[in-house]
Order: structure tokens, then C-alpha cells, then sequence
């Protein structure tokens, strides 16, 4: 029985053989697929832990942007309210009426006229320079914070961060007011072109806004003198006691001078200044239809607000009426911050931010 079995295992050796080698193969590979599919796990679960932290970091960092916008925006207000306030103007006007002479009255109003428009226009800019800086400069810290969180030893400490985020204050204390006079120079040219008894309907208003908008881009985008960037950090030399303020100041320096933000930058300024032409708009359709300024289909129960035209002696007191001397003066200052927060194009450049300076 021994020997026919021997015999048996012998004929059929290589089968055995074979076999049992297919068989240590298979084994192997069902351990390597079994391991590998536990990495793949692993590394599956990893990447959704790491992006959910990542993604939690980033909202927390959105809140904190919206927060601290808020925060300043009051602050920002003041500042351009005190450098062009038209409260003494309008109390000589309004007082001392009958001892002006005609000049002296075509001197105030001029004045008027000049503040006005350059704290709209101011407070316009410094918005939206306000919510866009401070989205692109959050971001960048909070990219370099993440980085940094499974690590021992922080080099972001919170000294480092408070140092960081104070540069704003820069441009609240010292950019806004360079930035009014860049506004105040180009404002005053264009206004040159127009007088006090010259009618203007919303298309118009929106063509005068647009004028000054480019005037004051082109002056912003002189890239031989880097004005955004001046108005809204200090140099490099006032930060250089630390190595990583000047490299955070020198990531942020980069993305301020890049094209994308210039563009971000002018696209929301008109969207800002529409805003403006809206909230004035009010004032065009209240306009009553035996009004003279009104053209001739004003007759009609319906009264067409782009066909209303208004003295521009007459819209200034409105113009120096948007721009508030406080924040809750005006309805107008919310609903333009508002929009700005929120505003998709911005949000996403904080989310782009955050993501190049995270990985």
C-alpha cells in the first residue's frame, strides 16, 4: 500500500509541486491584497480626517476674517469721516446765507461738493481694500498656522500672529488718509468738468462715478510706485527684528501686487459704487411729477427714474448724506460691507489663499 502510494506521489511529483506553489502564491497575495487594502483604509481615513480638520480650520479662519472686518469697519469709518467733514460747511451755509457773498457761496459749495464725493468715494475704497486685505492676510496665517499644528515645536507663536495682524492698523492709521489724497487729487479733476446747475440723470452719475473709478485705479496701479501697497503695509525695514513677520509680510506684499486681486479689487469697487447708485436712486424716484427737472412723460402716474434728472447742486446734499459721520448713520455703509463679506469672488480668494499656503 506504502509502495503504490510512493509510486503515486512520485508519477505525480511536478502536480504536487505546482500545486502547492499556486497554492503559497495565492496565500501570499490574498496577505498582500488584505494589507494593502488596510493602507489604502488607512490612508483613505487619514486624508478624510486631515481634510475635515483642514476644512473646520478654514471656516474657523472665515469667521474670525468676517469678525475682525466688523471689528475694524467702525474705525474705518471715523477715520475718512473726520478727514473730510463737511459739518462746518454746511452750518456757514445754512447760518450765514444772507452775509455770503456769491463767490464765498460758490467757495463753500465747491468745498462741498469736493469732500463730499471724496468721502463717498473713500469710504467706497476702503472697504473693499478693508475686506479683501484682510481676507488674503488671514488666510496666509492661518495657511502657515496648519502646517504647524501636528508639530512639536511652534514657530507661530501667538506674539508672531498678534504682530502679524496689527499691520493693519497701518493702513487705518496712516493708509487711509494717503489714500483719501489720491481719491481727493483725481476726485477734484474730474469734477472740474461739471457745475452746479448741470442736470444729471442715474446714467450719468454711474458715467461721473466710473471717471473717477478709473482715475484713481490708474493712479493705485502705477507699478513703478506700488501705491496699494504702501497705503496698506508698512516697509519691510519696520519689521525686520523677525525673520518670519518680513517673510509673512513679503507673501502678502507678493499677492497685493499680483493682477488677480488688482482685478478682484476693480471689480468690486463698481459693484460698491452701483450699490451707491442704487441707494441714490431713491432719491430720483421720489421726485414729484411736476417737478421741472422731470421730462415730459413725468406727466404719466409712473414716473421712469432713469428719465429724471437732478441739479448736481442738489444731489450733493445726498452725496454728503451716504458716507456716514458714524456707522449707524447710514443704511448704505452696512449694505456695502454686507456685500462685500459675502461677496462669492472673495470668499473664494480667501479659500485659494488658504489652500496654496496650507500644503
Amino acid at each position: 500500500m506504502f509502495s503504490m502510494l510512493r509510486n503515486f506521489i512520485s508519477r505525480h511529483k511536478r502536480k504536487f509541486v505546482i500545486t502547492a506553489l499556486i497554492f503559497s502564491v495565492g496565500v501570499t497575495s490574498l496577505h498582500y491584497a488584505r494589507r494593502k487594502l488596510i493602507e489604502f483604509q488607512e490612508k483613505q481615513a487619514k486624508e478624510f480626517i486631515e481634510k475635515n480638520r483642514r476644512i473646520q480650520h478654514f471656516e474657523s479662519t472665515e469667521r474670525t476674517c468676517n469678525q475682525a472686518v466688523y471689528n475694524l469697519y467702525p474705525n474705518v469709518v471715523e477715520v475718512i469721516a473726520k478727514l473730510y467733514d463737511t459739518n462746518n460747511i454746511l452750518q456757514e451755509l445754512r447760518e450765514k446765507t444772507l452775509e455770503l457773498s456769491t463767490n464765498q457761496k460758490i467757495e463753500l459749495w465747491d468745498q462741498l461738493l469736493i469732500k463730499s464725493f471724496t468721502r463717498l468715494v473713500t469710504l467706497i475704497y476702503s472697504s473693499t481694500i478693508l475686506v479683501i486685505h484682510l481676507r488674503i492676510q488671514l488666510n496666509i496665517l492661518a495657511g502657515f498656522i496648519f502646517k504647524e499644528i501636528d508639530k512639536s515645536e511652534k514657530t507661530i507663536s501667538q506674539e508672531i500672529q498678534n504682530r502679524y495682524l496689527s499691520l493693519i492698523q497701518h493702513f487705518i492709521k496712516d493708509g487711509i488718509r494717503e489714500l483719501a489724497l489720491i481719491i481727493r487729487n483725481n476726485t477734484e479733476g474730474i469734477l472740474k468738468k461739471y457745475n452746479f446747475k448741470q442736470k444729471l440723470d442715474l446714467s450719468e452719475l454711474e458715467q461721473l462715478f466710473w471717471s473717477i473709478q478709473m482715475a484713481v485705479n490708474q493712479a493705485l496701479d502705477n507699478s513703478n510706485n506700488n501705491s496699494l501697497v504702501k497705503i496698506l503695509l508698512p516697509s519691510e525695514c519696520d519689521v525686520a527684528d523677525s525673520v518670519l513677520i518680513k517673510n509673512l509680510l513679503t507673501e502678502t506684499i507678493d499677492m497685493l501686487e499680483t493682477d488677480e486681486i488688482f482685478n478682484i479689487l476693480t471689480n468690486h469697487l463698481g459693484l460698491g459704487f452701483s450699490t451707491a447708485t442704487d441707494e441714490i436712486a431713491k432719491f430720483f424716484s421720489t421726485t414729484t411729477s411736476n417737478n421741472k427737472d422731470v421730462t415730459e412723460s413725468s406727466n404719466k402716474e409712473f414716473v421712469n427714474v432713469t428719465q429724471v434728472k437732478i441739479p448736481l447742486a442738489k444731489l450733493v446734499p445726498i452725496i454728503d448724506g451716504l458716507a456716514p459721520k458714524t456707522l449707524v448713520d447710514s443704511p448704505f455703509s452696512i449694505n456695502l460691507i454686507n456685500m462685500l463679506i459675502n461677496s462669492d469672488k472673495i470668499k473664494m480668494l480667501g479659500a485659494n489663499t488658504y489652500e496654496v499656503f496650507c500644503n
